[in-house]
């Protein structure tokens, strides 16, 4: 069983409590204490991470050897960055953060510039895609997931293309796999075999709770016996109300081999 770290803690996130995300906040703001994290967690045989990105946290991983598996685009990090400092501010902060690896982007904001005008949501992930993906190609991932409120977006709207853009924007360019985090598991396996998609991986909430198991235990349960492809349990220890043992025995039943925690090395 492989036990992947979810690095939703080092931002102050938890799926828990308000409290416990409250904790993390405070213990985790700064990019040595993160750091720090990131090394114990490898010492414990756990170098699997999770993660969404942001700035300060990749840079804690420099230098770890830690595995990282993308979830891109972080489209509520944009949201939260329009927000706080406006669509000039936000383009800005961007830049300033790509460094040198604005150069790369070149080539993609000139192909998919026109789509962006006019809404296209393939071009739109693409191009944010990209954005993610210059700082995270870097430790080298053997897979990168569409980040589940773009992928359930998608799938709300019966839209495969903007997913088909990801998958082979993350294959040709990037040569890795492309997965996809949804947490509508049993409408996603049905769709993907409907519109025969190639996608191996695909990232679920599942627990022997059922929390977050759409549209209920039972039949999120049935879809991912009677499916081919390699799923990834998400939260399966229910931000760490449900014993890891406990857990691993479940995602075993379902013949699942990874499980994402929330580790909480306290």
């Amino acid at each position: 069983m492989e036990i992947i770290a979810d690095c939703n803690l080092l931002l102050g996130q938890s799926n828990n409590s308000v409290d416990k995300a409250q904790e993390y906040l405070r213990r985790f703001d700064s990019i040595h204490a993160k750091k720090q994290y990131i090394k114990k967690s490898i010492s414990n045989n756990n170098s699997h991470f999770l993660c969404t990105y942001n700035h300060d946290l990749l840079k804690s991983f420099n230098r770890t050897g830690a595995k990282i598996y993308p979830v891109v685009p972080n489209a509520s990090q944009y949201v939260r960055d329009m927000n706080n400092y406006g669509l000039i501010g936000m383009g800005i902060k961007k830049l300033t953060q790509l460094g040198f690896g604005v150069f790369q982007l070149i080539p993609s904001a000139t192909k998919n510039g026109i789509g962006i005008l006019s809404n296209n949501f393939s071009n739109i992930t693409s191009l944010l895609t990209e954005i993610e993906m210059v700082k995270f190609r870097k430790f080298r991932p053997e897979i990168a997931f569409l980040h589940p409120q773009m992928a359930d977006l998608f799938l709300a709207n019966d839209s495969y293309m903007p997913i088909k853009s990801f998958t082979d924007l993350i294959r040709k360019k990037y040569r890795m796999e492309a997965g996809i985090f949804t947490n509508n598991i049993s409408k996603m396996l049905g769709k993907l075999d409907e519109w025969d998609s190639d996608i191996k991986y695909v990232c679920t909430p599942l627990n022997p709770r059922g929390y977050m198991m759409m549209p209920n235990k039972a039949e999120a349960e049935k879809k991912i016996k009677a499916s081919k492809k390699i799923i990834i349990g998400y939260d399966a220890t229910c931000g760490g109300t449900i014993s890891l043992e406990e857990a691993k025995r479940y995602a075993k039943k379902l013949g699942i081999g990874r499980i994402v925690v929330e580790m909480d090395f306290s």
